[in-house]
């Protein structure tokens, strides 16, 4: 019976015409309001997932580092961590040095990390591969491990394998910065003496040959790190030692958790090591996505508070253009308790409607962008395309703190009904 007279005080033909246009204007305000939240909220949640992708690139998801900066003893390592700690799924040594790199037309540049890495191992903790733009086009019979998955490190092992030491990644910057191509031939410079006469320092040089370019979107990486094979690295720095472990933890989250905050501290217990998640080597970037999100969606929802407000004035005018029907029902033995649920009933449905198409047309258009990326994105981004994440507790939870809203909105208004004079209406109608 309710839902009859509430279409009928709405949809009467007699009803006003004002009131027809304040329900479109208050549908359409309440849809687009919705649909921009879940819109905004998911570009926003997609942007952060992507970005921390890119930003993670060859970080594993925990380094392990001495606190004196001695060298770790991986084999030892290795066992303890697959003995005593399941959590882990993998590990893969580093060793970190500085060297200087010269090219053909003698560029000097200035000092460039380069990071030995295990083709073996890396894989299984990083994203190397992925970063990888451009293949070896040298031919040669790949190194074949059983323990490794060829489909997912094949690049990896091809490139710096053992059988071609002096294999080297650079990034595209460091490509484009000193005019350097896939195969050709480069000179690393290595301090060897030092003459504290003179204050000069001897170097050594050794052959290098590009076998790939990498690109990770972080102008430090792609500009100043060259990536090596370790037993590379260690006929250039006999003395070395790893100096960092990677580690893979079974989650596949991108952010700190319990869990991983609790296996945090049970590593640097059991080690006395340095332990850290990548996520702190970028803790500004990380915190400014955090911010810009929430800030994102805390204006889009007031923004939708807002446009509740449009409720509460159709809902006026409803009580005040039908306060002689409204008086007729209180007549024929209808409560005020009942024309108030008639009124809330009217307003939530408003509400339900508008929003449902409001997150149904905001699905829809990011679906397409997902499906179809169009819109680039300037060079200063990490990424290219406008990222979209479409979950469904986004959409869920707009969809339930609107009906908050607009119960809210319609009680405001459906209060009115009680101070009514019925006698007085029905009066000045007769």
């Amino acid at each position: 019976m309710l839902c009859w007279l509430a279409k009928r005080l709405i949809f009467s033909p007699h009803a006003n015409h004002a009131i027809k246009v304040m329900l479109l204007i208050s549908m359409t305000s309440i849809a687009l309001a919705c649909g921009a939240l879940a819109l905004t909220w998911s570009i926003t949640r997609g942007f952060e997932e992507v970005t921390l992708k890119n930003l993670q690139t060859i970080h594993p998801q925990l380094i392990m580092e001495s606190c004196t900066g001695a060298g770790l003893n991986f084999i030892a390592i290795q066992q303890v961590l697959t003995r005593e700690f399941p959590e882990i799924s993998a590990c893969a040594p580093k060793i970190i040095q500085q060297v200087i790199l010269t090219t053909q037309e003698q560029q000097l540049s200035p000092a460039i990390t380069l990071m030995g890495i295990d083709p073996d191992l890396e894989y299984l903790v990083t994203n190397l591969n992925s970063q990888i733009t451009n293949p070896n086009s040298i031919k040669y019979t790949p190194v074949k491990n059983k323990n490794t998955n060829p489909r997912n490190n094949l690049k990896i092992l091809d490139l710096i394998a053992n059988n071609i030491p002096d294999q080297i990644l650079i990034g595209t910057e460091l490509a484009k910065n000193y005019n350097l191509n896939i195969g050709d031939q480069v000179e690393l410079l290595i301090p060897s003496k030092t003459n504290n006469l003179t204050r000069s320092i001897n170097f050594e040089s050794h052959s290098a040959t590009i076998g790939a370019l990498f690109k990770t979107g972080i102008s430090d990486f792609d500009q100043n790190l060259i990536i090596c094979n370790l037993n590379f690295i260690k006929i250039l720095f006999p003395d070395s030692q790893v100096t960092q472990v990677g580690l893979k933890i079974n989650s596949q989250t991108l952010t700190l958790n319990s869990q991983s905050l609790n296996l945090l501290k049970k590593l640097k217990a059991r080690f006395k090591l340095a332990f850290y998640p990548w996520q702190e080597l970028y803790t500004p970037i990380i915190s400014a996505l955090k911010l810009e999100k929430y800030v994102m969606g805390l204006i889009l929802l007031l923004i939708t508070i807002i446009t509740s407000f449009t409720i509460i004035a159709l809902m006026f005018m409803l009580v005040t253009q039908r306060m002689h029907e409204i008086a007729l029902l209180q007549a024929l033995g209808l409560s005020k308790f009942k024309i108030q649920q008639l009124f809330i009933l009217i307003g939530l449905t408003v509400v339900t409607i508008a929003t449902t198409i409001g997150l149904a047309l905001a699905y829809l258009f990011g679906h397409l962008l997902e499906q179809y990326p169009i819109i680039t994105l300037p060079e200063v981004y990490l990424i290219n395309t406008l990222p979209i994440k479409l979950e469904f507790t986004v959409f869920l939870t707009i969809f339930s703190l609107s009906l908050i809203l607009g119960l809210i909105a319609t009680w405001l208004p459906a209060k009115q009904v009680k101070y009514l004079q019925i006698a007085t209406i029905l009066k000045q109608r007769m």
